[in-house]
């Protein structure tokens, strides 16, 4: 299945430890089946680096830390190899295509979880990771995952929830009326294995 991953820069090699916590599925590398997600997330995370024009986001307190709803709070600019490349590559982003081997969900030797639509378990594993494990520190089992991305809309009605202002009921409901998106996280060394650059 050919796969997408958008950022900054062209990634020929994965490295795993310059994925950020705190994302819907974890640490991980994450790619879609759809290339315009994919395009979403190059336009977002370039402007995330340059300081271009951001998306409208809402900031949420919770015991003292500040989550932003949307795009990932602008970092401020620095003479790093990250801000060269993004400079370098303008406003566009890069979109870096793979192959991912779909034998993968049948390796009785790797863990993998995944989700088909926006439900209430995908609700207890994004909470997980984007508060509790970066609260706590604390990380998943699973070497693949695959499901929904928690979009700017989406995320709202998460934290909505998180903070009170929803039931649950009311959060799982209102999530069904999303369309349903698509990535995988390869949260794991194991799990890059099933992934080839092809450009």
């Amino acid at each position: 299945m050919k796969v997408y991953h958008g950022g900054y820069t062209k990634v020929r090699e994965i490295d795993l430890k310059k994925c950020r916590a705190g994302r819907d599925f974890g640490q991980a590398f994450y790619l879609s089946n759809s290339r315009f997600h994919a395009e979403e997330c190059a336009r977002q995370r370039i402007e995330g680096v340059t300081g271009g024009e951001k998306i409208a986001t809402d900031t949420l307190e919770m015991r003292g830390m500040i989550f932003c709803i949307g795009n990932t709070p602008v970092q401020e600019e620095d003479d790093s190899e990250q801000w060269k490349i993004a400079r370098m590559n303008g406003s566009k982003g890069v979109i870096t295509e793979f192959d991912f081997n779909e034998e993968a969900f049948n390796d009785k030797s790797l863990e993998i979880i995944r989700f088909e639509a926006y439900t209430e378990d995908w609700l207890n594993f994004v909470i997980f990771n984007r508060i509790y494990a970066v609260v706590h520190g604390w990380r998943h089992k699973f070497d693949i995952v695959e499901g929904p991305i928690a979009e700017d809309k989406v995320i709202r009605r998460v934290y909505a929830h998180v903070f009170g202002l929803t039931t649950w009921e009311q959060a799982v409901e209102e999530l069904k009326a999303f369309p349903y998106t698509h990535q995988i996280a390869l949260c794991t060394e194991k799990a890059l294995k099933m992934v080839e650059f092809i450009g």
